[in-house]
């Protein structure tokens, strides 16, 4: 069991430790084999979930060190001790493997997350706790942490579908806990607090710095609050609806077009790829094919399909954002500029649900 040490939001002190299970159980200790018919030895159940356990330790591994991209059987079942033949008798393949760990890290999470909320008094303890509790967690296992948050988006759609499920979940939990005390923010105040949360903590797992999180705990769970708690802004029902902007509608129109010059025909075949197979399973000799260009010009203007991509998504989100500013000047008065501005981006995002599968959804 590993300890944990939650700070209160106001600093006034530091409350007692609390214990949890880890997000990862480790492999249960097997009894030895003492008669020759093996009576006293382990029973097959004892054996396959010591195996199970040791295959989701040598993934959680494999995994932190060359991400899910990088996972190969051979790797892991050298790491694990465990052969091919038992691997597949308990998975069906190495994404299986991979759900299967990431569903015991995120119950194993959600109940500790639970127990953080219930130890404080009053909704705003509770939720600093909370948050604490996540940092805490992250900071102490950012390898398990990462499979969940960083990893789910290169492991196929249900894997997405998955950690949306999870956050879904997280959000429900949050808005019971403060509806029992009167309070009721806005759903959409909620997924952008997660959002923002999720945000920091994916930047210091992928820049290595999760440990930061540690001592982060007590401000972000101040900042949670303050989101929360913040007066709901006065309504402008006199603005007209802001028009949206479809970026990934523009490309898509260009896509197959020989007379477009070549880079915008292959950021046009890139965006499809990854329409129809996620952002995890592009490859070049398929954008290379739907483009009609060779290796040699392809690389003339990207190093791979991966640098082709992230020129899609940042040229995107450069094109939404520059509509949205146009629109901000539009307004006579600069302070209306700011949430005319933040009507329009959020209309343009919930015009172009591919531009926010590919940008937001499946991107760590």
């Amino acid at each position: 069991m590993e300890r944990v040490d939650l700070q209160l939001a106001g600093g006034a002190g530091r409350i007692a430790a609390r214990s949890f299970k880890p997000l990862v159980s480790p492999a249960p200790s097997l009894p030895l084999r003492r008669g020759r018919r093996g009576s006293d030895g382990p029973s097959d159940t004892e054996v396959a979930e010591h195996q199970r356990a040791r295959l989701t330790g040598a993934l959680i591994t494999e995994i932190s060190e060359h991400g899910y991209d990088g996972l190969r059987l051979r790797a892991l079942c050298d790491g694990s001790g465990v052969s091919k033949r038992h691997f597949y008798l308990h998975y069906k393949s190495l994404h299986d493997c991979y759900m299967a760990a990431f569903a015991q890290i995120t119950d194993a999470l959600l109940d500790r997350l639970a127990d953080a909320w219930m130890s404080g008094h009053g909704p705003q303890e509770r939720l600093s706790l909370a948050v604490q509790c996540f940092a805490q967690s992250v900071a102490q296992e950012p390898a398990a942490a990462r499979l969940v948050l960083c990893e789910s988006s290169a492991a196929g759609q249900a894997a997405v579908r998955a950690r949306l499920a999870f956050d879904a979940r997280l959000e429900e939990l949050l808005l019971a806990g403060l509806e029992a005390y009167g309070l009721q923010p806005p759903p959409a105040i909620v997924q952008a607090m997660f959002a923002g949360l999720s945000a920091v903590v994916r930047a210091r797992l992928t820049n290595g710095r999760a440990s930061e999180l540690g001592e982060q705990g007590t401000e972000l769970g101040r900042w949670a609050w303050c989101c929360l708690s913040a007066p709901a802004p006065q309504r402008h029902t006199d603005r007209a609806a802001p028009l949206p902007f479809r970026p990934s509608v523009r490309l898509l129109a260009k896509a197959g077009r020989t007379s477009e010059p070549a880079r915008v025909r292959i950021l046009a075949a890139t965006l499809e790829q990854a329409a129809e197979h996620g952002c995890g399973a592009v490859q070049e000799r398929a954008i290379r094919w739907r483009a009609h260009v060779g290796c040699e010009e392809f690389r003339a203007h990207f190093e791979d399909c991966y640098d082709a991509l992230a020129t899609v998504l940042a040229e995107m989100w450069g094109e939404t954002l520059k509509h949205a500013i146009a629109v901000a000047r539009t307004v006579h008065e600069w302070p209306h500029g700011v949430p005319a501005a933040i009507r329009t981006l959020l209309a343009s995002l919930a015009a172009d649900e591919l531009f926010v599968r590919l940008a937001i959804t499946e991107l760590p």
